[in-house]
């Protein structure tokens, strides 16, 4: 059978043709020049035999690769696409210790992992990551019913929108790293405990493409950590929600940039600044002017912090603004760089 299955894919990688391989200890790979080629690659098995692995290889424009994996161990999966208008899917279900990547080199292409638990109900220490480079790219990552896992999507792109999807799981951890973040989306949703996120939009030293970024992480359960990092940007955007028992952290960091905004919502399971969380810490630092930061927690115990740097006058001033439910808590807004600054705290 293994004969076989590496018969029939090296006849599909030839041809161009779609490639279905059955069972476990299996090797599949398709390439491809040209344009507005499909390659597909199936792959399904039942037990641990062991690991299956599939790549697509296309060069050209407007191409799709698909790859399908499920109910076998340790699969592998790799797309990589040169050009531009690519689609690309890996989709692995029901399989333990998966391993997916896409890189795509060009514009406005698209890609899409997907990890999901099944009826077998393993995904766990699962890894997706997806490389972009070119205008007008997206990319996208889900993850269900999975443990010990990580996601990250990398792109140097204008334009770019990136999304984390981290469903029913714990210790997980989602990176998105966004270079010359022009117009860029970035967007991490996690559910479950002890789940760490970070998103990164900046730009190289003196080049200034981070403007009109937007940055968004919500968590919810319990012990989560949350970062967000925008540099030498101009009208950009930055939020953090967090919901459950408590214990979250939250930074969020806006450094040379003006008319930025950045948000942390700490609350517990009585929804938007009720009470039930506790011993959150949250710190929002910006440099600039015509900067806006909120922080609002409801529980006890809680930390806020706020830092402003900048001009400071009438005609550029800075607000910061923290709200507290609950107590024993501590907020701290310190403003710096001369006057028409705004500040409050409100705790009760």
């Amino acid at each position: 059978m293994f004969r076989k299955n590496l018969m029939y894919a090296a006849i599909a990688a030839t041809l161009g043709l779609s490639g279905t391989v059955w069972g476990a200890d299996s090797t599949a790979t398709v390439t491809q020049a040209g344009s507005a080629n499909n390659g597909v690659i199936t792959q399904a098995g039942v037990g641990i035999a062991g690991p299956a692995s599939a790549s697509i290889d296309q060069n050209g424009d407007n191409n799709t690769g698909s790859i399908n994996q499920h109910d076998c161990c340790n699969p592998e999966a790799t797309i990589t696409q040169v050009g531009s208008m690519h689609s690309s899917s890996i989709e692995q279900g029901n399989v333990y210790q998966t391993s997916a990547s896409t890189i795509q080199n060009g514009h406005s292409n698209q890609a899409n992992i997907s990890q999901v638990q099944g009826s077998g109900g393993v995904t766990d220490d699962s890894g997706a990551s997806i490389l972009q480079s070119g205008n007008d790219s997206s990319g996208a990552i889900y993850q269900q019913g999975s443990s010990h896992s990580t996601a990250g999507i990398i792109q140097s792109t204008v334009s770019g929108t990136a999304a984390i999807n981290q469903i029913s799981g714990d210790s997980n951890s989602a990176a998105i790293n966004q270079d010359n973040a022009f117009y860029a989306i970035a967007q991490i949703d996690q559910s479950g405990s002890n789940n760490t996120a970070n998103i990164d939009q900046s730009s190289p030293t003196g080049i200034p493409y981070s403007d009109y970024a937007h940055a968004n992480i919500n968590q919810s359960s319990d012990d989560n950590a949350a970062t967000i990092n925008q540099l030498s940007a101009l009208s950009s955007e930055a939020s953090v929600s967090q919901s459950g028992g408590g214990s979250h952290t939250a930074l969020v960091q806006q450094e040379e940039g003006n008319y930025l905004s950045a948000s942390i919502n700490q609350f517990g399971g009585g929804g938007e600044g009720g009470e039930g969380a506790s011993g959150e810490m949250a710190t929002i630092n910006q440099s600039g002017d015509y900067n806006y930061a909120w922080i609002s927690q409801g529980g006890s115990g809680n930390v806020a912090n706020i830092n402003q740097s900048g001009l400071g006058t009438a005609e550029a001033h800075n607000t910061a603004t923290i709200t507290q439910a609950g107590s024993g808590n501590q907020g701290t807004i310190i403003q710096s760089g001369g006057a028409g600054n705004s500040a409050s705290i409100w705790q009760n």
